[in-house]
């Protein structure tokens, strides 16, 4: 067989042949290789993106939640504030030098928190939680006073108000952590006799699991909010014929009295009309606020005392709708005078007063309690001398008869500051009957010993009659009515303050609001969210 011998061009054509395949081979393999890593790198990019939007979304539920938790704080605040003041702090809470773990949420728990303040009593903190799903162990136990709805005498369980927040399936946990006193310069530990209001700090948690998850927090700080009080109120409606201002006083006799530069702190309320008489004196130097949609003339309400301008220098604060912020001065009043309620008095209980319990003019009544029939006979004086921080705490006449225009009744407490306060079921000795009236004039007067402030001396009518001050009577007292029409007329002066079924201010005299009465209240709190810090687990 014959074999023909490749030739020297066919063997170079061969192998350059067999390195291009074996070249593409090559590639193919690297090519191969770069496909698997990218692969795996689209793999984990994959994953990390996923996780990305995960947690992105986690941490937008815990922050959700976490403003959820601060609203419910910032709309129920009105509610909760009156547990910070100076009169109910130490009743609730109690305040330390220094921050420390809780019984009900220990160091050994999830997410404790240390607290200055603990309940009073206890080693607990005041603690909200709304944990409904998933695992809730750990986080602590929930503790808070109740309070009452502002205005009202309505208790605000705090812990069952929260209980209703919605929060889905996350878990939100507010804490009181401090209740910072008012005053700087007051004591660190206060309790039991502080001197200041107290504002609120909270820490509030939201997470979306207590196990894993996202979990954001922050303190909840702000200030405390004031308003000036309401001096003249008539729940039914007010009617303003006479300017209506206020001053400080020294004694019964207002500072400013012989300038007659008055303050504008004379604020009127009512659940219905406040309205103004055609005179250009019918005007409230102070601020108005009725639960009435368009129930005030905000142009005869004035911000800026005058007693000569005819139209208000600068304009003051109105309110007239049903939302309207308007505490109710009767809200926290006992009737003595019905059976079961604390001090009640009925029958002979320590006698009766006639003339003749007047030898000297005067008279100084030291023992409180309950008293059947009282006479202050003209050109006589009652004065009444227990504070009403005694046992018990006042004065209850069941009929009381203020002379024939000349009787005088007065307070002279020990210490000198203290207040007096007087319960009267009745001006009828014979009883009352719907449509009687009852009318102080001439010399008849209240509080008028030139040493005693219209705030020390509160007086409750629980009777029915139409009240009318007027002629010459002179009044420095804070006078409640619940259930009566009251009148000022005449050359009558009124200092003090006047709450009654309805009011009627007609008279050329004084209508003067005691700033000592309260010239602010403790109203709400705002609130800031600072220092948010967020984690994932």
């Amino acid at each position: 067989m014959y074999i023909r011998k490749a030739t020297k061009k066919q063997l170079k054509a061969g192998r350059e042949e067999g390195y291009v395949v074996a070249a593409l081979l090559i590639f193919m393999l690297i090519a191969a290789i770069a496909m698997a890593g990218w692969l795996k790198l689209s793999s984990a990019a994959t994953r990390t993106s996923y996780a990305s939007k995960v947690r992105a979304k986690n941490y937008g539920q815990a922050e959700g939640a976490l403003n959820l938790g601060l609203s419910w704080v910032r709309a129920n605040s009105i509610n909760m504030t009156q547990l910070f003041s100076q009169a109910n702090f130490c009743t609730n809470f109690s305040r330390f030098a220094n921050a420390s773990y809780a019984t009900n949420d220990p160091a050994t728990g999830n997410f404790p928190v240390a607290t200055r303040v603990k309940l009073a009593g206890t080693t607990n903190v005041p603690m909200l939680l709304k944990c409904t799903t998933g695992n809730c162990s750990g986080l602590g136990t929930t503790a808070f006073p109740n309070s009452k709805f502002y205005g009202t005498t309505t208790t605000f369980n705090t812990i069952n108000e929260f209980s209703t927040i919605s929060v889905g399936n996350n878990i939100v946990k507010v804490a009181l952590v401090d209740a910072v006193p008012v005053n700087s310069s007051a004591s660190s530990t206060v309790c039991p006799s502080p001197t200041t209001d107290f504002f609120p700090v909270y820490r509030v948690d939201a997470m979306t699991g207590n196990d894993a998850g996202s979990r954001v927090f922050g303190y909840v700080t702000g200030s405390l909010t004031y308003e000036d009080a309401i001096g003249f109120y008539g729940a039914d409606y007010v009617d303003v014929a006479q300017a209506c201002a206020s001053d400080h006083f020294t004694g019964s006799t207002p500072d400013d009295a012989a300038t007659g530069n008055f303050n504008a702190k004379c604020n009127v309320g009512s659940q219905g009309d406040i309205d103004f008489d055609n005179n250009w004196k019918s005007k409230i130097f102070g601020r108005a606020t009725t639960k009435k949609a368009g129930g005030v003339d905000a142009t005869n309400v004035c911000g800026t005392y005058s007693s000569s301008s005819h139209t208000c220098i600068t304009p003051s604060q109105t309110c007239a709708d049903p939302s309207c912020t308007l505490t109710d001065p009767f809200a926290n009043l006992v009737n003595p005078f019905v059976v079961g309620n604390a001090n009640y008095c009925s029958g002979a209980g320590l006698g009766s007063l006639a003339s003749a319990s007047y030898p000297s003019g005067t008279l100084n009544l030291s023992t409180p309690g309950c008293y059947q029939n009282v006479v202050v006979p003209n050109n006589k004086t009652l004065n009444l001398t227990s504070p009403n921080t005694g046992t018990p705490p006042a004065y209850y006449f069941q009929t009381f008869d203020l002379g024939g225009g000349k009787g005088t009744l007065g307070i002279n407490p020990a210490p000198a500051t203290a207040r007096v306060e007087l319960h009267i079921k009745s001006l009828k000795p014979g009883g009352e009957t719907v449509g009687c009236s009852e009318i102080f004039n001439g010399n008849n007067s209240f509080n008028l010993n030139n040493s005693k402030l219209p705030s020390q001396f509160k007086v409750v009518y629980w009777g029915i009659c139409n009240i009318s001050f007027s002629g010459n009577s002179k009044m420095a007292i804070a006078f409640y009515a619940p259930n009566a029409n009251v009148t000022i007329t005449g050359s009558a002066d009124f200092y003090g303050a006047v709450y009654a079924k309805s009011l009627s201010l007609t008279g050329s005299g004084k209508a003067l609001y005691d700033e000592s009465l309260g010239g602010s209240v403790l109203l709400d709190s705002t609130y800031k969210l600072r220092n948010v810090e967020e984690t994932y687990r």
